[in-house]
């Protein structure tokens, strides 16, 4: 069962109070073989070595927000700086621990309590370097956050920066003419005490001569002492060596379980993420194949239309044609009969023509019969008057003038007959007219039909192109996709496999800290 953020933080934070008091002891162990050969060369230590380093309760606090990571940077920084400033002899021990009584009281390393605690602390490691004074001056050491005797030493000199106020560089109390003259000071006063330790020399051989005696009675002693030391010493060796062992073995033991905690937390944090991405790619790829699947209905479905749409403009063009056909053969047959008619028509005006000139010569002679019927009557009257002289040839008259009345009434007649035809021919003829415009109508409205046909085709024809290019715009973009599931998947991989080599890596330079 995985750990949960609170208790993985719990456990950060014990491993990290685990190795803080491992480092101390590595220290305190450190120091010990360091105070050992300082004994061995110079006979006295120069600083007393005692409780390991601990750390403020303020530095403790900060030092949890931060990975193990970046503590090591900062600790293995640390000892760069210390390294650096030891080398140069620029932080005077016996000053320090005589400014600075708390470090003395403490048995801390100056040099190290300065590039931990005292540069923070604004102390200062020599009369002549003011760390304030030099923060203040030149505020990009401050900014940086780099120990400003390290800053001083490392950059500062080429740069010509002042040490402090009233250390120009170049100058004859400059840092290094200010530390000739300390050390100068340094060695007349161990020159007075050698003195000092001389007179007091001979007045110790004299005693010396006087416990002499009692040393040769101590020698027993000493000498069974001195087997007593070194059966302690051999166990106080073997315990050491047990010591050492126990703890390089929790030391690989609680960076191991605090690396394969971490190790386990990422690799569940990357396949969470993996797994999310992976569900999410999937989605999406159903989502694309749902949208794909459509399109191909609808590509189907659009396909079948424009066939369907294909076959019936096939049929109606066919239809189509058959009604042209039709229809011109229709027109030509109403061409020809129009001709005709116009032909009948053109005869039936000359004959119309021929009897209006016959009407009008009927007319004419009408109204010379009327006239001859005005004169008839005239004479009539003549006549009448003489009726009684004449009613034998009375009787003739009247049988002529009943023929002409009739004759008359005939003409009447062939007239009204005549117009009567005429009527009837324009009659056949605008219907004839009316027939050809609507022929000519329905014509036009079979072309506009034809035509709009097309143009539906021509519109489906560009929807079935439509839908061919969204569906390589899809199977374009899904590819993509599978690609990138693919790519992702790899780099997950890979991100795992760099993981785990930087986990070996690490691994082996704690261990290779911890021997060292």
């Amino acid at each position: 069962m995985p750990l949960t953020p609170k208790e993985l933080e719990e456990e950060n934070a014990l491993l990290i109070r685990q190795l803080h008091q491992l480092q101390g002891e590595l220290e305190r162990v450190h120091q010990i073989q360091a105070t050992e050969n300082a004994k061995a060369h110079a006979g006295e230590p120069l600083v007393k070595v005692g409780k390991p380093l601990s750390f403020s309760p303020l530095q403790a606090e900060k030092q949890k927000k931060v990975g193990i990571f970046e503590r090591l940077k900062g600790a293995q920084k640390q000892r760069n700086d210390v390294v650096w400033i030891r080398k140069h002899g620029a932080l005077e021990v016996n000053w320090y621990l005589r400014q600075h009584p708390d470090v003395a009281a403490e048995s801390k390393d100056p040099v190290e309590h300065y590039c931990r605690y005292g540069a923070k602390e604004l102390r200062n490691p020599s009369p002549f370097f003011n760390t304030r004074w030099y923060l203040e001056k030149y505020p990009d050491v401050a900014k940086k956050g780099i120990n400003p005797l390290y800053h001083y030493l490392r950059f500062g000199q080429e740069e010509l920066r002042q040490p402090a106020a009233d250390r120009a560089p170049g100058s004859d109390v400059s840092f290094i003419s200010c530390m000739l003259e300390d050390l100068k000071k340094e060695r007349d006063h161990q020159r007075s005490k050698v003195k000092t330790k001389a007179e007091q020399l001979s007045a110790a051989v004299n005693e010396r001569d006087e416990l002499q005696g009692i040393a040769k009675q101590r020698d027993i002693e000493i000498k069974e002492l001195k087997a007593v030391q070194a059966e302690i010493t051999e166990e106080r060796n073997a315990l050491a060596d047990k010591l050492k062992s126990c703890e390089q073995a929790l030391m690989a033991e609680s960076t191991e379980r605090k690396e394969l905690q971490s190790h386990i937390f990422s690799t569940q944090e990357v396949a969470e993420q993996l797994h999310h991405e992976l569900h999410e790619s999937k989605c999406t790829a159903d989502v694309l194949k749902q949208d794909l699947a459509e399109q191909q209905e609808q590509y189907t479905t659009m396909k079948s239309e424009y066939l369907a749409v294909t076959s019936e403009l096939e049929s109606v063009r066919e239809f189509a044609a058959e009604q042209a056909t039709k229809l011109e053969q229709q027109l030509h047959g109403r061409d020809s009969e129009l001709a005709e008619l116009s032909n009948a028509l053109k005869e039936e005006r000359k004959s119309s023509d021929a009897l209006r000139q016959e009407v009008s010569k009927i007319q004419r002679s009408c109204d010379e019969l009327k006239n001859k019927n005005r004169e008839l009557e005239a004479g009539n009257e003549q006549l009448k008057q003489q009726l009684d002289d004449q009613k034998t040839s009375s009787s003739v008259l009247g049988d002529e003038l009943q023929q002409l009345t009739e004759s008359h009434r005939l003409l009447e007649n062939d007239k009204e007959e005549l117009i009567s035809i005429v009527e009837k021919r324009d009659q056949e003829l605008k219907a004839l007219n009316d027939s050809y415009q609507a022929l000519s109508a329905k014509q036009k409205t079979l072309e506009n039909e034809l035509a709009s046909n097309q143009q539906q085709l021509q519109d489906r024809d560009k929807t079935v192109e439509t839908l061919k290019t969204s569906v390589s715009q899809l199977e374009s973009k899904l590819a993509p996709l599978e690609h990138t599931q693919k790519t992702q998947k790899l780099a997950a991989e890979e991100e795992t496999q760099q993981a785990l080599q930087a986990f070996g890596e690490l691994k082996q330079w704690l261990i290779t800290e911890a021997n060292s």
